[in-house]
């Protein structure tokens, strides 16, 4: 029976960028707007200097969490924001030439910055979504393998919990391979060849939990439960995270 306790392992997670409904992604772009104006509206007259300076983080935000289309919305109504509040004459649509080319110059800048960093959102999307993939099949294969071997064996998490058992360690110990293997742990004990308990400690997984390797340690498994006793020769490795 080979037992090999594997370093924590974590599994890419995808998840969605534009999760929520289409009115969320939207009323995102709102607020992040309107709460950049409301602050550079607390700011003036300081504000005037750099009219559009708070709208940039409020365009990338929305943007990111909502996409190409929310990212044009605030661009718009950013523009729009600042022109009416920010430029003079203030409180009114500027219609001075130079106010009109910075309005222009703000809108059509960041509206290409939306589309690259929807551009860059994708990709990291469709990454996440292939690696998620090749994970799953990487685990997959693992578990056939496992699951064709005759010696029994189960592989372990860094907090000693059972992440896969395959249907040999069942078979082994009369089970079903349909247990829990939780369940079925308390009812083992554990002796040298000699008759004497092995205390947990001494167990060829808490010493690979420990860093140790343990080659071909020989030991009598007996079930509580039936009386019925199996030699087995151990196995366990600690596998360590690249």
């Amino acid at each position: 029976m080979s037992i090999r306790p594997l370093g924590h392992s974590t599994y890419p997670t995808v998840t969605s960028l534009s999760t929520g409904s289409c009115l969320l992604r939207y009323g995102i772009a709102v607020v992040a707007v309107g709460l950049a104006t409301l602050l550079s509206l607390y700011l003036r007259p300081y504000s005037y200097t750099t009219p559009f300076l708070f709208f940039y983080p409020s365009i990338i935000i929305a943007v990111w969490i909502g996409g190409l289309k929310p990212g044009l919305l605030a661009t718009v109504l950013a523009s729009v924001s600042a022109n009416f509040f920010l430029l003079a004459p203030y409180n009114d649509f500027s219609t001075d030439v130079a106010n009109l080319l910075r309005t222009l110059f703000f809108g059509l800048t960041f509206a290409s910055i939306c589309w690259l960093a929807d551009l860059a959102r994708k990709n990291l999307h469709s990454e996440a979504i292939a690696a998620k993939e090749l994970a799953e099949k990487t685990l997959a294969q693992f578990r056939a393998n496992i699951d064709s071997m005759s010696e029994g064996m189960y592989v372990i998490g860094i907090d000693g919990k059972r992440l896969l058992t395959n249907p040999a360690y069942f078979r082994i110990h009369g089970f079903d391979p349909g247990c829990s293997p939780d369940a079925i742990s308390p009812l083992l004990e554990r002796y040298d060849l000699n008759g004497r308990l092995l205390l947990p400690e001494e167990w060829p997984v808490a010493r690979a939990l420990c860093g140790e390797t343990v080659v071909q340690q020989q030991q009598r498994v007996r079930r509580i439960d039936t009386g019925t006793e199996v030699i087995v020769r151990v196995n366990a490795t600690p596998v360590r995270d690249s």
